[in-house]
């Protein structure tokens, strides 16, 4: 046991729990699990889910676009400063490129939320859809960011093998209880030569080290698994056929 009874302090569920932490591998995890009969109702309230998008997220999405059809040096500039936050978006473009240099590239986010991402890739060019197991979220992505977001988990997807250049797991891979399955359904989908992006929280971080039990990563009871750079690869390595290319200490996208 890491750290010992931390409530949820984002969005006040009742209840305590227990970070959990494996001498072996480091992998950190939450105690007790939380029941699938009560996983929705931990997202009631989440932040990912509401009606509209932020105004950073608009901004986002206007600063994108102007990148693609501009090439003044301030826009780019602009364009891999604030895109380059989580450095998606950019690290996409400028690795499979966009539709002028190739003739479709097909994106699927899962755990898409409102939709804003799927909306941004949608605009850069690409061909994208979003998974999204909460209905009222997906909902609201079809109707307002006018994207298609699909309201099923991502095992329940229906889609045939080898549909996907990109699958992207935008901070959702802390959520899932059971991600060997997940990374066998993405190995699936995926096309040959396809990626899996992976963005998630680094328990071996600068921050989860200086703010301890109060590190903004755990999360508690939402992050059920959290990991490393380190334990991510070694899973992904191991339940589906990848190889790890590590974009600095938070973003690991792998190449089937």
């Amino acid at each position: 046991m890491l750290y010992a009874q931390l409530p949820d302090m984002f969005h006040q569920m009742p209840g305590r729990w227990d970070v959990m932490r494996c001498l072996q591998c480091d992998l950190h995890w939450v105690h007790p699990m939380p029941h699938p009969d009560v996983l929705a109702e931990l997202y009631v309230n989440y932040h990912t889910h509401f009606q509209r998008a932020s105004v950073f997220q608009r901004l986002m999405v206007a600063t994108a676009v102007q990148y693609r059809l501009f090439s003044w040096r301030l826009i780019r500039a602009m364009f891999k400063g604030w895109l380059g936050k989580s450095r998606i978006g950019h690290y996409l473009t400028a690795t499979l490129g966009t539709p002028t240099s190739l003739e479709t590239i097909r994106l699927l986010d899962v755990g898409a939320g409102n939709g804003w991402f799927v909306r941004l890739m949608t605009d850069l060019g690409w061909e994208a859809w979003g998974v999204e197991p909460d209905p009222t979220a997906a909902h609201d992505a079809e109707t307002r960011a006018k994207v298609p977001v699909i309201s099923a988990s991502f095992d329940a997807a229906l889609f045939p093998p080898s549909t996907w250049d990109v699958i992207t797991f935008r901070h959702v891979f802390e959520h899932l209880p059971d991600p060997v399955s997940t990374i066998k359904a993405a190995d699936t989908l995926l096309k040959p030569g396809g990626r899996l992006v992976i963005l998630c929280t680094n328990t071996a971080s600068i921050g989860a080290r200086q703010f301890q039990d109060e590190w903004r990563g755990w999360e508690v009871p939402r992050h059920v698994f959290m990991y490393n750079p380190s334990n991510l690869a070694r899973l992904v390595t191991t339940a589906g056929s990848f190889t790890i290319e590590v974009l600095e200490t938070v973003l690991t996208p792998t190449l089937k």
